[in-house]
């Protein structure tokens, strides 16, 4: 094969590093993922990369490593720019064998879109390795121009950043199917009771639930964390009141709004919704109540516990509380593709498949300017 080819296969495989490297960028500072779900490995990724970088994304410095190492492809013949394209694929190369190694031997899980990024990296290095071998000491072939490659790292940049606002609602995780309701959007939210970031959230939910009443089924789901002694014997209270759904608002409400959670502030808040003293402690004597809050958080990390509040809209999940507009997006792309379809996607993909082509063409065709 022809140098040239060879080292365009290279630089598709690096375009393709770079678009997979603003996906796991996109994902590791945005507030739902939007391609790899923390069940997969991606959280788990996520969090190591954090206690070792910081608030720096490591996605962030493996994109502007794979953009350097694109131009490092296109420069011009030399020995020291041989030099420097060797340099650069065999760091590439130990990087990506080094971070494979991690994910492996260390998390001991994988997260597919990083392992895409590391796998390709290898096999751009050992085109290009390929590649500076076949060529001589100061001949540099191209298969299209540069500045048509660069306009492809545009595009291969800026697709993952489009594509959140085109894609069809992700499907419903299995786990959830049992609380849908034909004709409306399932909206499971999982809290704590202990949780200042779901007190923060408790009136936005409240209102999306009051102007979306006509599309929504809401369930709530108490999930506090096992070192919360209090917010977990608060949910056994309510979750002893289920199925009388208006006495469990109030409770809900109450309990949102007072900050203490101790036994006494509990006992009193129950009375308020008509439970007397007793009732609470035959609640607590019942294993039953403990079980099904135990049941609901074996729920949650089954899905990829990643922090509290959870929210899904539909299957897609929103971590955190965030602001109003964001829960109606969700519930806009659920109710336009019903979360199961990828049709409205083909547009999409269809026009971004046609820019690139159309500058592959137009490089190929200038390349003999190089």
């Amino acid at each position: 094969m022809r140098a040239s080819r060879l080292r365009f296969l290279a630089q598709l495989c690096i375009l393709l590093a770079i678009a997979t490297s603003v996906a796991l960028l996109i994902d590791s500072l945005g507030v739902s993922p939007a391609y790899c779900s923390g069940k997969a490995g991606c959280h788990a990724a996520k969090l190591a990369a954090k206690r070792l970088l910081g608030s720096v994304p490591l996605p962030l410095l493996g994109l502007i490593a794979f953009w350097v190492w694109l131009g490092a492809t296109t420069l011009r013949g030399g020995h020291w720019s041989r030099r420097w394209n060797v340099a650069t694929s065999i760091v590439a190369a130990t990087s990506a064998i080094a971070l494979l190694a991690i994910q492996a031997f260390v998390l001991k899980t994988f997260c597919p879109f990083c392992v895409t990024v590391d796998l390709v990296a290898i096999v751009a290095a050992a085109l290009l390795l390929l590649v500076q071998r076949a060529e001589g000491r100061d001949q540099v072939t191209q298969w299209m121009h540069p500045i048509a490659l660069g306009a492809l790292g545009l595009v291969a940049s800026a697709a993952p950043v489009a594509w959140p606002h085109f894609r069809p609602a992700t499907a419903v995780p299995a786990q959830l199917q049992e609380f849908s309701v034909p004709g409306r959007i399932t909206v499971v939210e999982f809290v704590d009771l202990s949780c200042s970031h779901c007190r923060e959230l408790y009136s936005t939910i409240e209102q999306l639930r009051g102007d979306q009443s006509n599309r929504i089924n809401f369930v709530r789901l108490h999930t506090p964390l096992r070192s919360h002694r209090n917010a977990r014997e608060a949910a056994r209270v309510i979750q002893c009141l289920l199925p009388d759904g208006q006495r469990v608002e109030k409770l809900t409400q109450i309990l949102f709004e007072n900050s203490a959670l101790d036994r006494t502030s509990v006992i009193g808040a129950a009375e308020s919704v008509g439970m007397t003293e007793d009732d609470v402690m035959a609640c607590w004597a019942d294993p039953a109540s403990d079980a099904a809050i135990e049941d609901n958080f074996q729920l949650l990390e089954g899905l990829g516990f990643e922090g509290l509040p959870t929210t899904y809209v539909g299957g897609e999940r929103i971590v955190g509380s965030q602001p109003m507009a964001v829960y109606r997006a969700a519930l806009d792309r659920m109710q336009r593709s019903g979360g199961s379809s990828a049709a409205e996607g083909v547009p999409f993909w269809t026009i971004l498949g046609l820019l690139a082509l159309g500058i592959a063409v137009v490089g190929r065709r200038g390349r003999s300017a190089v």
